[in-house]
C-alpha cells in the first residue's frame, strides 16, 4: 500500500526566461533576464463586510411590502452581524432612517408577519427584545453555520412563504407581470 503525501500548495510560481529586446536609445539588440510572477488575486471582498442575499425571496418580499418596510428591510440587511442578528433597537433604527419610531415599529410588524424578521428576547436581559433576519432571506457568516441556523429554528418560523421551504419552489415560478 502506497500512502500519498499531502500536495503542498504554492502560493507564488514564478518563471525566469532570457529575452532579446531592442535598445530604445541605441536601437542595439540586447538580451536581458525576465521574471515573471504568477499569482492569484485576493478576492476584492476579502475582508469587506457583506450581505449574502437570497433572490427568490426577496423578489417575493418586494412585491408584499410597503416602501417603508423595504427601505427598512435594506437598512437591517446592512446592519447584520454574523449570525443574522440585528443589534439595533427601533429607535436607533428610527434616528438612522429618518422614521418616526412608530413608522419603524409598523415595517418592523410587517417584516414579522412575513417572518422575514424573527423577533426574540435577549438571553440575558429579557427586557430586551432582539431582532434576527430569516437565514432564508439574507445571510451574513458561513454557509455552515447558516445550515445550522436553518436546522435549529423551528420550522413555521421559516415558512415565509406561508408553506415549508421544501415547497417554496411551487409558488415562484416566473410572473410575467413583475418583470
Amino acid at each position: 500500500m502506497v500512502s500519498m503525501a499531502k500536495k503542498v500548495k504554492k502560493e507564488v510560481m514564478t518563471k525566469s526566461e532570457m529575452i532579446s529586446m531592442r535598445n530604445a536609445i541605441t536601437n542595439e539588440m540586447e538580451t536581458a533576464k525576465l521574471t515573471m510572477i504568477v499569482q492569484r488575486d485576493t478576492p476584492k471582498y476579502k475582508g469587506e463586510p457583506f450581505t449574502m442575499m437570497f433572490q427568490a425571496v426577496n423578489k417575493a418580499v418586494a412585491r408584499n411590502v410597503k416602501p417603508a418596510t423595504a427601505k427598512l428591510l435594506l437598512y437591517l440587511c446592512s446592519e447584520v452581524a454574523y449570525g443574522n442578528i440585528v443589534s439595533k433597537g427601533i429607535p436607533e433604527m428610527a434616528k438612522d432612517l429618518g422614521y418616526s419610531d412608530r413608522q419603524v415599529h409598523r415595517a418592523m410588524v410587517e417584516l414579522e408577519e412575513l417572518k422575514v424578521v424573527i423577533k426574540s428576547k435577549n438571553p440575558s436581559d429579557n427586557r430586551l427584545t432582539m431582532y434576527h433576519i430569516n437565514p432564508h432571506h439574507s445571510w451574513k457568516g458561513t454557509v455552515k453555520d447558516r445550515s445550522k441556523q436553518i436546522s435549529i429554528v423551528p420550522k413555521n418560523q421559516l415558512d415565509i412563504f406561508g408553506q415549508l421551504p421544501e415547497q417554496k419552489g411551487i409558488i415562484l415560478k416566473p410572473d410575467k407581470s413583475f418583470e
